[in-house]
């Protein structure tokens, strides 16, 4: 069974809402004053364009936006370092600039409001006191994201030369025409104006409109979110050069020419900012909006709900309520379910906390707990709430450590402070002269001893597998699941459900124990236990065979942010079961799984790719897919592989699967489209390389 693996190593680590580390996050900034420029070349309606921009991500969603206005160098940096913060692995980084700029030989630059005196400029004195274009895509992608968009409204000729006009701006030093953009995978750029043209601030002195001519088609397009990026970019160029038009240029009159400009280095589909196309942003319907901020908010829905389930008590759930009773989320509804028995006197009130919990449920959101930069650190890189597993160990790990050993030295009885640095610890090498889950079970030890579930959960991970000197001990393993669920830990409840599954620990092998074990975490609100069920009703395995429930509890589960559920919930629609037949819908929701992290639809996405289903064929990227499947020698790629004729590839597919074998080294037959023994052992080669 699927599933038995998937929770066997997942139960601690895995079992996590992948969605959160897959979140939409924006900058945006826009500078109208230049305290060294004449008053002839400040602008009027940068800050508009911005508050206009800032708006509109908040109104699509966007789950952080860091706004600033009329910044200089170090304001510029310290905001844009605090959006950085917000960038997890797999995300989608949003940058949006209105100001002056310019562009040299050694690339596009944006300037600060503090920019030096024209007088004194020359290049050296440019790089080190303006921003580059490619500064700014290096630091989101060592964030680790996905896909970064960035959107410059400014002009392509020198503002500072003596014909320079007020109403326009700056991306060119001397000479108008834009240097190269930086050449990034996984970038998008949109520039208000093309190549030796000027972008214009309005379309007349006597104009009400307080945003440029492009920010204003631009922020009405984006609303679209049924709308591919690339295409949303086409229908602004065509709308801005159309107003554009109506102005007449005073040196040649004729019709002004502003042509927006955008370089589309993306790959893995199409784009949709707004989430609901389905590309490559993930759904946020379900997460907890922030409002912008020019701080970093602190507080969720998510972090404030799991607090609230920890201490269990009445007071705890009130204080829950109270700050997001307005929300349409599920974890709403069974805060307000848990009140109501608490209120009633149905299971008790237990665990009434402690006063500094309590505390941090009742502060305001968006003013800091009375906690280090340290622990928000460590928060950020190792919590299982806001990191998938695999994306811990992909990350620095020595830095994660640092930062929370850091912390933890700072409150040393802390459990949370505990368990982030165990679980940091578990994700590293074991050496020869160091275990790290030696000391990662001493800190499981210590949170778990303080109430902190996550930790109990941590220490049946430990006894699953025999590590840090904890001997391989199922009956342990379930005693630590039971300990971890009585603590509010729903994936304590799913390890009980692995066992019942598997017959471990001394139980009997009883899916309809496993069942009534998931679903008692599915119904804490726990997104991979709701796929569970959803695949447990999918193969009736303790459960009457109902592909109708299976397709529901997949989409509760993809809803929540499950990648597994968002994959499976495709593989329905893509075969009518339980819903509709309709691929195109189905390569949709494998796209968000694969947006979200899950490994598996690689199966899905190749053989899409290769057939046509739901999206245009693309040999290419058919290829691409099944490479990654091989790699990750799922079982449909091996069984492709051990066919005669690996039927689900058509000739175009498999010539592009022969071509990258032959770059990797693997394969020196013929590029025929012809599978025979050579490319055979060309991908069993590939994958055990891999």
């Amino acid at each position: 069974m699927q599933t038995l693996l998937r929770i066997a190593i997942a139960v601690f680590f895995l079992v996590v809402p992948q969605a959160l580390a897959a979140k939409r996050v924006g900058f945006v900034v826009g500078i109208n004053q230049y305290s060294n420029l004449p008053a002839d070349r400040q602008l009027r309606t940068a800050v508009s364009d911005a508050s206009t921009i800032a708006r509109t991500l908040q109104d699509m969603g966007f789950d952080h936006i860091e706004f600033a206005t009329d910044t200089d160098g170090d304001q510029f940096i310290q905001k844009f370092s605090v959006f950085l913060t917000r960038i997890e692995p797999g995300d989608t980084a949003f940058f949006f600039y209105a100001g002056h700029g310019l562009g040299m030989k050694t690339g596009n630059f944006l300037l600060p409001g503090d920019i030096p005196p024209v007088d004194s400029w020359n290049e050296i004195t440019l790089e080190r006191s303006a921003v580059s274009e490619a500064f700014i895509i290096e630091k989101i992608q060592q964030r680790g994201a996905r896909l970064a968009v960035l959107v410059i409204d400014a002009c392509r000729n020198s503002p500072f030369g003596e014909n320079t006009r007020s109403l326009t701006r700056d991306l060119g030093m001397q000479q108008r025409g834009l240097v190269e953009p930086v050449k990034a995978v996984g970038v998008f750029t949109i520039y208000s104006a093309g190549i030796g043209q000027t972008a214009l601030d309005r379309l007349s002195d006597n104009e009400p409109v307080k945003n440029s001519v492009f920010t204003r088609v631009f922020a009405e397009k984006l609303r679209q979110s049924d709308v591919h990026l690339a295409d949303l970019a086409v229908d602004v160029r065509e709308t801005v050069a159309e107003l554009a038009a109506t102005v007449i240029d005073p040196d040649t009159r004729k019709p002004h020419q502003q042509n927006v400009a955008y370089y589309d280095q993306t790959r893995g589909g199409r784009i949709f900012l707004g989430g609901t196309g389905g590309a490559q942003v993930p759904s946020t319907e379900n997460r907890q909006k922030e409002p912008v901020a020019t701080e970093p908010a602190v507080s969720t829905l998510a972090a404030d709900f799991d607090l609230a389930r920890s201490l269990g008590s009445k007071e705890a759930f009130e204080a829950f309520v109270e700050r997001h009773g307005s929300s349409d989320d599920m974890r709403v509804a069974l805060a307000k379910k848990e009140l109501a028995k608490k209120s009633s006197g149905v299971g008790g009130n237990a665990g009434l906390g402690n006063s500094a919990a309590l505390l941090a449920l009742n502060r305001p959101i968006g003013k800091p707990q009375n906690q280090s930069a340290d622990f928000s650190q460590c928060k950020r890189l190792a919590a299982r709430e806001t990191v998938s597993f695999e994306a811990l160990k992909a990350s620095t790990l020595e830095t994660a450590e640092q930062f929370c050993r850091a912390a933890l030295a700072q409150n040393p009885d802390d459990p949370v402070g505990q368990y982030l640095l165990g679980r940091v610890l578990t994700a590293q090498p074991v050496s020869s002269d160091r275990d790290p889950n030696v000391e990662a079970g001493e800190l499981f030890e210590a949170a778990a001893a303080s109430g902190n579930g996550q930790a109990a959960s941590g220490l049946a991970y430990l006894y699953v597998w025999g590590l840090g000197g904890y001997e391989k001990s199922d009956a342990k393993a379930l005693a630590a699941y039971h300990r971890a669920g009585d603590l509010g830990d729903p994936q304590g409840f799913s390890g009980v459900a692995w066992m019942y599954e598997e017959g471990r620990g001394g139980l009997p092998k009883d899916p309809r124990e496993a069942m009534r074990w998931y679903r008692r975490a599915a119904d804490t609100g726990d997104a991979k236990s709701m796929s569970n069920v959803g695949y447990l009703y999918e193969t009736g395995n303790g459960v009457e065979k109902d592909l109708n429930q299976s397709a529901a509890w997949y989409r509760k589960s993809a809803e929540a942010g499950d990648s597994y559920g968002m994959q499976r919930l495709g593989i329905a629609y893509a075969y009518g079961e339980g819903v509709p037949k309709d691929e195109n819908t189905a390569f949709q929701w494998y796209l968000k799984a694969q947006a979200a992290g899950e490994s598996e639809v690689s199966n899905n996405l190749a053989y899409a790719y290769a057939n046509g289903s739901g999206t245009a064929k693309d040999p290419a990227q058919a290829a691409r897919w099944f490479l990654e499947a091989v790699k990750l020698k799922t079982s449909w790629s091996q069984s492709q592989i051990g066919s005669d004729d690996m039927n689900a590839f058509d000739g175009d597919s498999l010539k592009e699967l022969q071509r990258s074998l032959k770059e990797s080294g693997q394969y020196s037959g013929p590029v025929d489209g012809a599978y025979g023994p050579k490319m055979k052992a060309a991908l069993e080669a590939y994958a055990a390389g891999n």
